[in-house]
């Protein structure tokens, strides 16, 4: 586990920023399932358990990312036109870096965010994400749409969410 984590933690320094990608998704991949330690530090969520019927978007991001700072930013600044949709922010990271994240941009106040801790590195395996941030973008039926890795503009976003 360690091993991982110091992978990640190297990938994050050396990934941050690199130029969007979008990935080709293959068709019917379905939303992953794993768990994420939300920030009461006690609950245990598993993304199998997000409810089909509204859009979701899962992003990877790193607490020591500028684009991943700079994307919370535009989501907050734009959560009127993300608000049928559901949004899981989740890092890697050592949990006390993620929970001063959360707390740094208020995270808690927004309906449709949850922000977790991927302490298995989950997402990592699944997708191989070699960058920060990571966006994975699912439609109302849990379907895989979109996946980007690197920067992204909330304009992309909300336009994958509406296919």
């Amino acid at each position: 586990m360690k091993k991982i984590f110091y992978l990640i933690l190297l990938t994050s320094l050396l990934a941050c920023g690199n130029r969007r990608r979008e990935i080709p998704v293959a068709n019917n991949s379905n939303l992953p399932s794993f768990n994420l330690l939300l920030m009461d530090s006690i609950t245990n969520f598993n993304t199998g358990n997000i409810a089909a019927g509204k859009p979701t978007i899962l992003m990877y991001v790193s607490p020591e990312c500028e684009h991943c700072l700079e994307l919370t930013k535009d989501l907050i600044k734009n959560i009127n036109s993300l608000k049928g949709i559901q949004i899981y922010l989740f890092s890697p990271l050592p949990f006390h870096e993620v929970k001063q994240y959360y707390d740094d941009f208020q995270l808690g106040d927004y309906k449709n965010i949850t922000v977790g801790n991927d302490y298995q590195a989950a997402f990592y395996k699944i997708y191989n994400a070699t960058s920060f941030p990571c966006t994975a973008i699912f439609d109302k039926e849990k379907k895989l749409v979109r996946f980007y890795t690197g920067e992204i503009n909330i304009n992309r976003v909300v336009e994958a969410t509406q296919l």
